[in-house]
């Protein structure tokens, strides 16, 4: 089984290595190999946020009720999925 897991690491950090958006999460510190490839991997593609604030909503880290009150927030947001939070 510890092998099974080597291997299976190995699979994911060489997939990050391919990633832009997991070789910039790696440039922020506390995040390793196997975490920016997962966090890469949930956000897919930052073309789904119409800006920063939507990914750090959509990640938890940035509670959505104070952006929620303007409407130019409100129609960026629609469609998004806000509510599942990234645990670090």
């Amino acid at each position: 089984m510890g092998v099974d897991i080597k291997a299976l690491e190995q699979k994911i950090v060489s997939s990050a290595a391919q990633s832009e958006l997991a070789q910039t999460i790696g440039s922020i510190p506390g995040f390793g190999k196997i975490s920016r490839a997962e966090l890469a991997g949930e956000i897919g593609t930052m073309a789904r946020f119409d800006s920063e604030a939507g990914l750090a909503i959509y990640l938890g880290i940035l509670p959505a009720y104070p952006l929620l009150a303007s409407t130019t927030t409100k129609s960026a947001l629609k469609g998004k999925r806000i509510t599942k939070p990234f645990a670090f």
